[in-house]
């Protein structure tokens, strides 16, 4: 690729008005690629429009007709882009990466790189049943043949795709042990901390209340902290998101006897989120894996303790600074959130976690992203 390229495509599964990490990395990410005077368009499922539409000249394909249909029509409208672009960065290996990968096989000189934040095939599994393992475990299971047909296009795609980036190195060690097709073309730009994001001003802080945000499916491992606690008294839990197990966990909570303790709210833009983290007590990342959560990075910008599980990419680079859960072990849930409920203890966290430098913004992360793209 010429050093001196100036048109990037974005392939994404969502941008705003939908919320969620995706939508948010894609945006913010290619507004400073155009204030870096680059051109940018984008690609996204969706149909309604926003504000960004027209700085990012967003095209959207309809999520109204059938799974087949729009990736044809996705594949099409990547195919189009390709022949403008310098470059497509995509976002996933499936519903966005199997489209572009397929363009690669039409115009192979056209450069594709794809972003692995996550791991859509053991989000699949582990929700449909299909698996009750760690994102460290799953890859070394025997597979069911539904999940041997994702493994075909994982490794279709990534054969295609002149690089990968991860967010941490603990996931990119993970794909090199069982697909080591992603060892020589492979490398981490780690997430940006919201540097515009400020602390809010709120009226008043619940030292007796745990807040997690985000989708609301079974990997999350709600039902693990509600079991942690039911026993500690007085201790609240504000629940932010919507998703298929809701249903579950607002029976369970009947069934505890805890409807006055959990309460759930929608999903809220990242400020008044900011609101809902500044008025918490701490805010809590369960889940059986997670990589990259965005969440985390927002507590600590906002300067909010928050409890990780240790199935993360962040264990490494900060599990000598913040707290750690096994998600497989209620006792050990509840002991971390006895701790925190522990003013002095809590206190010497928080020190540790407004330590921490916060100031990797956007502007960082798209400078890494073109001296990649210049390389390829």
């Amino acid at each position: 690729m010429a050093k001196d390229f100036k048109k990037i495509v974005l392939a994404t599964g969502i941008v705003p008005p939908d919320i969620g990490g995706p939508a948010t990395y894609v945006t913010k990410l290619g507004q400073q690629f155009v204030k870096f005077g680059y051109r940018v368009k984008v690609i996204s499922y969706g149909d309604k429009e926003s504000e960004i539409d027209e700085i990012l000249s967003v095209h959207r394909i309809s999520r109204k007709t059938n799974a087949l249909s729009r990736y044809w029509r996705y594949f099409q409208q990547v195919r189009k882009l390709a022949k403008w672009g310098d470059v497509i960065y995509a976002q996933d290996l499936i519903s966005v990466g199997l489209p572009c990968a397929l363009v690669k096989v039409f115009n192979p000189k056209i450069k594709i790189i794809v972003r692995l934040g996550g791991d859509f095939l053991w989000e699949k599994a582990y929700n449909s049943g299909w698996s009750n393992q760690t994102l460290s475990q799953y890859h070394s299971q025997p597979k069911n043949f539904k999940e041997k047909i994702y493994l075909i296009i994982y490794k279709f795609s990534l054969s295609k795709f002149d690089q990968v980036i991860f967010s941490t190195k603990w996931q990119q060690d993970i794909y090199a042990q069982y697909f080591p097709i992603t060892k020589s073309k492979s490398v981490v730009i780690n997430n940006a901390f919201p540097e515009d994001l400020q602390v809010p001003e709120v009226s008043q802080t619940d030292n007796a209340s745990i807040l997690f945000a985000g989708r609301l499916i079974k990997l999350k491992n709600l039902t693990r902290v509600i079991e942690a606690i039911k026993d500690i008294a007085n201790t609240k839990m504000t629940i932010v998101g919507s998703g298929p197990e809701k249903k579950y966990l607002l029976e369970l909570i009947k069934k505890l006897n805890m409807g006055n303790r959990v309460h759930f709210k929608n999903r809220m833009p990242l400020t008044e989120l900011a609101k809902e983290i500044s008025r918490s007590h701490f805010t809590i990342v369960p889940s059986i894996s997670e990589v990259s959560p965005n969440i985390a990075l927002e507590s600590i910008r906002l300067n909010k303790p928050v409890l990780l599980t240790k199935e993360s990419g962040f264990y490494p680079e900060f599990k000598d600074k913040l707290m750690f859960i096994d998600p497989l072990d209620v006792g050990d849930i509840q002991n971390k959130i006895v701790t925190l409920f522990d003013e002095d203890k809590y206190n010497k966290y928080l020190a540790v976690v407004k330590a921490i430098d916060s100031s990797r913004g956007w502007h960082n992360l798209a400078d890494e992203h073109i001296d990649l793209f210049k390389k390829v």
